[in-house]
């Protein structure tokens, strides 16, 4: 399955887009699409280090870190949101590692990125939570594997830090995660989405996924529950296939999923047990509609048409934004 290539993270009003054309381009917007800022690149030609860098997964946190998921290099990118380069973790194989040792020594307040374990994959997506010795990364890698959803502790050496922690998909030690492509977290819930947990001849449908794809939860580091993405859903809305590509978490409980696969492609709302709710936006390539939609991102407003909802879609060439009734406020003129 292809990566997606750009990402969206929104704190305190202002959209950070990160876009890969050449190299990977992020800039600071509002959400009537108005530039804040020049932004940053990263990814240099001829640089090896960044050999192949990409972005597929953004979080921002409450200092206005940027945390970035980079598939291409298999790593994750700590920025200031000046573009100042704070980490890159990667697996002990990886040829970043002489880079992140270098760029862990960078100050920014006393901040020290979490240390990668040997396993951290291939990054797709990240969300980020806490503060202070609270603070974690929540991972998200590529494939079909077990240690494809970490926990990484921001200062996992203080002492009452969090410590790091593998999630256990569907709570079976055994189990394996299912291509991963988003992970969202709302107080101590964790939601990760997964495009390829969808019933097949060899997965027999025991895999709990929709047609197209399932989202499992997990509430304070153990498994809660699951769904399946587009099961008993309208056929436009994910019930005829796709794949569940992006994710965003309401406070009420419910949440947003993006589905992308072209004519399949939907942006649609669910309850907190992932129950459909609404078809926000059906498949097109037109203003109003999505066309393989991929990264999210949500404000949240005292009613539902207050409620502005970023999406990123037609491979990351297009972001528009929508409120809870359906309505789309128009289309960024310009991205980075």
């Amino acid at each position: 399955m292809s990566q997606a290539h750009g990402a969206l993270a929104l704190q305190a009003g202002v959209l950070f887009i990160g876009r890969r054309s050449g190299r990977v381009r992020l800039a600071p917007f509002d959400l009537d699409g108005r530039r804040l800022g020049d932004g940053f690149t990263f990814g240099a030609e001829g640089d090896r280090a960044d050999a192949g860098a990409s972005i597929s997964g953004l979080a921002v946190d409450d200092d206005r870190r940027l945390w970035v998921a980079d598939p291409g290099a298999s790593c994750l990118r700590i920025f200031t949101a000046f573009g100042r380069c704070l980490g890159v973790l990667c697996s002990s194989g990886n040829s970043l590692v002489e880079q992140c040792v270098d760029s862990a020594a960078v100050d920014d307040g006393g901040f020290s990125p979490p240390v990668a374990p040997a396993e951290l994959g291939c990054p797709v997506a990240v969300a980020v939570r806490g503060t202070d010795v609270e603070q974690e990364a929540i991972v998200a890698s590529a494939g079909r594997v077990r240690h494809a959803l970490r926990t990484l502790p921001v200062a996992a050496e203080r002492e009452g830090a969090r410590q790091p922690a593998s999630l256990r998909p569907g709570g079976d030690p055994r189990g394996r995660f299912l291509e991963l492509t988003a992970v969202a977290c709302r107080g101590d819930e964790i939601w990760a989405c997964e495009a390829g947990a969808v019933p097949s001849p060899g997965l027999g449908g025991a895999c709990g996924g929709g047609p197209a794809g399932r989202i499992q939860v997990f509430r304070r580091g153990d498994f809660h529950f699951s769904f399946g993405v587009g099961a008993d859903w309208p056929a436009n809305a994910g019930g005829s296939g796709g794949r569940a590509k992006g994710l965003a978490l309401l406070s009420d409980g419910r949440a947003l999923i993006s589905i992308g696969g072209e004519e399949r492609s939907a942006l649609c709302l669910v309850s907190g047990t992932g129950r459909f709710l609404k078809l926000i936006a059906a498949a097109g390539k037109q203003e109003g509609c999505v066309w393989e939609p991929s990264s999210l991102a949500v404000e949240e407003g005292t009613t539902e048409r207050a409620t502005r909802v970023a999406v990123m879609d037609m491979d990351a060439d297009r972001v528009q934004v929508f409120n809870l009734e359906g309505q789309c406020h128009g289309v960024f003129p310009e991205l980075p």
